[in-house]
């Protein structure tokens, strides 16, 4: 993911990304925020997000208006920061439906679409995603439907899928 993948383009000029996104699945306590901040700390030009307190506007950014001249610019986001880097999302499911499927659409597009009144603005990104869940394996067999449906979207959306699970359950001996 740190040395990223080679774009190519087809006969038609289409581009290939070369982008590598990969999700990371698990119980809670396998250590993956801190594999998730460890690369956010090695690579320069990448972001850390939680997605109990992400929004649309923090991603994508805002067309505003200068009162004084009337002219438009755009308001700086956290994905156009992260441009050719690693945007790592924390707890990806606590994300709200709205905001997943905006990120859905920039991470298969490749575009961040900033749409305000008459203005519409598409600006063209290179971002690897790196996303963690977090799932409870209690039993393989009830997972929640919730997080069954978004690791087959995610599915479509990202490279590499690894599942991070605790082997060994603690046990408790009792001297008596």
């Amino acid at each position: 993911m740190l040395c990223g993948g080679v774009d190519k383009y087809t006969y038609e000029g289409l581009k290939l990304h070369g982008n590598i996104n990969i999700c990371l699945i698990g119980e809670p306590s396998t250590s993956k925020t801190q594999l998730l901040k460890y690369l956010y700390n090695l690579y320069k030009n990448s972001i850390y997000l939680n997605g109990r307190n992400l929004s649309t506007n923090n991603l994508t950014g805002d067309i505003i208006q200068d009162s004084n001249t009337g002219e438009f610019y755009i308001e700086n986001s956290l994905l156009m920061l992260a441009n050719n880097g690693i945007c790592c999302i924390d707890e990806f499911n606590k994300i709200n439906i709205k905001d997943q499927n905006t990120l859905n659409e920039i991470i298969d597009s490749q575009t961040i679409s900033i749409i305000k009144s008459s203005l519409q603005i598409n600006l063209m990104t290179d971002i690897s995603f790196l996303i963690m869940l977090i799932l409870f394996f209690v039993n393989i067999i009830k997972i929640n439907l919730f997080i069954l449906i978004l690791i087959l979207v995610l599915l479509l959306l990202i490279d590499l899928i690894y599942f991070l699970l605790q082997l060994m359950k603690k046990i408790t001996i009792m001297i008596i």
